[in-house]
């Protein structure tokens, strides 16, 4: 995860945001591609990647929608970031 201090909203850090999402979203798909096939319904862990899977493509469409609502308000994109279970708001260790 990335860490975000925003002061304003603009279009970059929505930008920027979508491709932190989409990257965490391609590294749980890389998973479940090389993942051993499995024995139906007797892999936790193949089946928290999934539900991973589908609740980052559930927070990249909050996000549209957030973006949608608040472009120019720099209050919706710090909504969303300190809501986002998948975006870390420490700041980031050198």
């Amino acid at each position: 995860m990335a860490s975000y201090q925003i002061r304003y909203s603009s279009s970059s850090n929505w930008q920027t945001l979508r491709a932190n999402l989409m990257a965490q979203k391609r590294a749980v798909y890389a998973k479940l591609i090389d993942y051993p096939r499995q024995i139906a319904g007797c892999d936790i862990q193949f089946q928290t990647l999934s539900e991973k899977r589908n609740a980052l493509i559930a927070e990249m469409a909050r996000l549209n929608v957030a973006q949608a609502a608040g472009e120019r308000n720099a209050g919706a994109l710090m909504a969303f970031i300190e809501s986002s279970p998948y975006i870390d708001t420490a700041p980031a260790q050198n």
